[in-house]
């Protein structure tokens, strides 16, 4: 058999079955072994081959050869040849081609043949040690001619020759990947988890081994080696059963006792590694368990600060204790998840394989020598997988601890938000009450007419007239005051004052200090727009200028709140009431830069809880509780203004007190 390694392409098209591809670190463990039993006859190497840490072994190791292999390198140029000069056989060609690796093959390989076996005295006898391994491709070559196939055969021939011309760009590749212990320590966060379990995974503990422990890889080929031998014996049909069983028996002993090493090295190094990724995790998650507990102490204090920016609305301090939860919550999670696939990967890959392929890799011979598999077992079986459970056992317990620590802090944290966000929202309350009682200021007065515009609404039967008519009333002992009624169902001659329609306003420039006004614009926006225009022309003369809407005109609402300091809300406390209030208010919120007020006439209940009732913002609403006042009623009996009478003007005086 042929091996070889960055040359397979050509070679396997002029050798065909004689030729096995292999990885160099599979060449180098076979050369020492004899070719009856590796079947490695010769080994055909290239420049490729010799670069990156692997090829840097190839001289020490073909020199320990053993004496049946043929080794032969094919290169292009002198340069190639200074990398290997102490080959045995070393062909140099202007392209290596497939018939160069036939002619190459037959050459050296025949000269090995006729040192080590003196019958070979002719070229004709070289040819003849070499069998039909020439022979393969010329009966597939025809066909191929025949075929449609023929197109891509140019493009094979140049595959190689690319792989032949780029030796300097594998010499250039890093001299070896990383040991598994520098990668482990190199994880520095949770969210790089991964990489440690891909470093414990059983699979990638092997490669590493392979390519660190020489003891190891030896063990790992001869094996493979013994399993070969156990399959042609077991295939050998000039062989009773008896002789068969002998042999495997026997074979399947020496694979036993390989066994053992190999699992003592694997379990050696799982342990250490196992070791080593515990420690990772617990000190990646007390770092960052250190790290939020400072952070948590830094805003205990400095809290007058973070409480001033959660009170003026700003939730980042929230946002940022919430996001820390959850990392403390992913990082538990992430405990469990470390623990069960290290335990996964202790006791099902690892302890649940120390006996698996015994005595033989292939099934069906196992399954006939099922009944004695307990002989091949290796004899350390028992103790290698109590290491693995007592190193699991160890793990758990300092992940245990490790979560612990996670929970508590998590506990603490949680406390340190419950108790900041009472703090939080009491401070909110506070400055929200404070805010309703002037919120007049948070409106921006970008126009005259807004300086002095209110708009009242109200229901029919809820005290609208009235109220409008005292509070009227109470701003024209200081300055001229206007009063426009659109509601349609207004009744002030009942309390003595006169009133002109709007259509004479409209029409005439009259002047009072306290002027009502009563008329109806239909809901046409037309007509809104000319009283409003008319309002502003009125500014002269009037500071105080009131329109009083019924709650269901929403759509004049909309349009003369645009224009208003303010929008009162006049309620009785009835359920017809409230609902009517709640309509109107939905479409006012909508108003940006306007305050909101809202008219309780002798509430049953508390205020605040009417306020929830309605669903309205306490930050932008203020509230004005007004008593029951029997005065009230005996101005309408008697025909005066109420806002005449000291006990009202008292009480709307104070509820009204900016």
């Amino acid at each position: 058999m042929v091996y070889v390694a960055s040359l397979s392409l050509l070679a396997k098209k002029s050798l065909g079955s004689k030729c096995h591809q292999s990885s160099i670190n599979g060449i180098l463990d076979t050369l020492s072994i004899d070719p009856a039993v590796s079947n490695m006859d010769v080994v055909l190497l290239g420049p490729a081959d010799l670069s990156g840490p692997a090829g840097k072994k190839i001289p020490e190791a073909v020199a320990k050869r053993h004496s049946g292999v043929c080794v032969i390198y094919l290169c292009t140029n002198d340069r190639e040849a200074k990398l290997f000069p102490d080959a045995p056989h070393i062909k140099q060609v202007k392209r290596i081609k497939d018939t160069v690796i036939s002619e190459a093959v037959t050459e050296f390989y025949g000269e090995d043949v006729k040192a080590n076996n003196p019958k070979y005295s002719s070229a004709a006898d070289k040819v003849g040690a070499l069998g039909t391994n020439p022979e393969p491709p010329r009966p597939i070559a025809p066909p191929v001619e025949e075929t449609p196939a023929e197109a891509p055969a140019p493009v094979e021939l140049e595959l190689p020759e690319a792989q032949v011309e780029q030796p300097t760009v594998a010499e250039n590749e890093p001299p070896k990947p990383s040991p598994a212990e520098d990668v482990i320590a190199s994880v520095k966060s949770v969210k790089d988890w991964d990489i440690l379990k891909r470093q414990i995974n059983r699979d990638s503990i092997i490669r590493q081994l392979i390519l660190e422990n020489n003891e190891f890889a030896g063990v790992a080929n001869m094996l493979n080696v013994w399993d070969l031998r156990i399959r042609d014996v077991w295939a050998d049909p000039h062989k009773s059963n008896e002789e068969k069983m002998r042999a495997v028996q026997e074979f399947g002993a020496n694979r036993q006792v390989l066994q053992a090493t190999y699992n003592s090295v694997l379990v050696d190094k799982f342990v250490s590694l196992l070791e080593r990724v515990v420690s990772v995790c617990s000190a990646t998650v007390e770092e960052r368990c250190n790290e939020i507990t400072h952070a948590v102490i830094s805003v205990q204090q400095n809290k007058d600060a973070f409480l001033e920016k959660a009170v003026s609305g700003e939730d980042s301090l929230d946002d940022t204790l919430y996001e820390r939860m959850v990392e403390l919550q992913s990082i538990e999670g992430e405990l469990c998840k470390m623990f069960a696939f290290l335990h996964h990967e202790g006791m099902e890959e690892i302890v649940g394989r120390l006996g698996e392929k015994l005595p033989s890799t292939n099934e069906y011979i196992n399954n006939v020598l099922s009944v004695s598999a307990k002989l091949y077992q290796p004899g350390n079986t028992v103790n290698l997988a109590q290491a693995i459970v007592d190193s699991l056992a160890k793990g758990q317990v300092q992940l245990s601890l490790i979560e612990d620590k996670v929970k508590g802090l998590m506990s603490t944290m949680f406390q340190v938000i419950v108790a900041q966000n009472k703090v939080i929202q009491y401070q909110r309350d506070v400055i929200s009450c404070l805010r309703a009682n002037n919120v007049e200021s948070l409106v921006v007065r970008d126009s005259l007419l807004k300086e002095c515009f209110n708009v009242i609404v109200g229901s029919e039967h809820t005290g609208l007239t009235a109220t409008s008519a005292i509070y009227a009333g109470m701003l024209s002992r200081r300055d001229n005051t206007l009063v426009v009624d659109l509601t349609g169902h207004s009744h002030y001659d009942r309390y003595g004052y006169d009133t002109v329609s709007l259509d004479e306003f409209m029409v005439e420039r009259i002047q009072r200090p306290l002027l009502f006004v009563t008329g109806s614009v239909d809901n046409d926006p037309e007509k809104v727009f000319h009283l409003m225009e008319e309002l502003k022309s009125r500014l002269t003369y009037f500071r105080h200028l009131i329109i009083v809407l019924d709650a269901a005109q929403l759509n004049v609402i909309d349009q003369v709140g645009r224009e208003a300091l303010s929008i009162s809300y006049v309620t009785n406390c009835t359920i017809e009431s409230l609902a009517a209030v709640t309509a109107a208010y939905e479409a006012g919120r909508k108003i940006p830069n306007v305050c909101h007020k809202l008219i309780c006439i002798d509430s049953p209940v508390d205020v605040g809880m009417l306020i929830a009732t309605l669903k309205m913002d306490i930050s932008m609403t203020k509230l004005i509780p007004i008593p029951y006042l029997r005065e009230i009623k005996q101005a309408a009996i008697v025909r005066q203004q109420p806002h005449t009478y000291n006990d009202v003007l008292r009480v709307f005086e104070e509820a009204f007190r900016a």
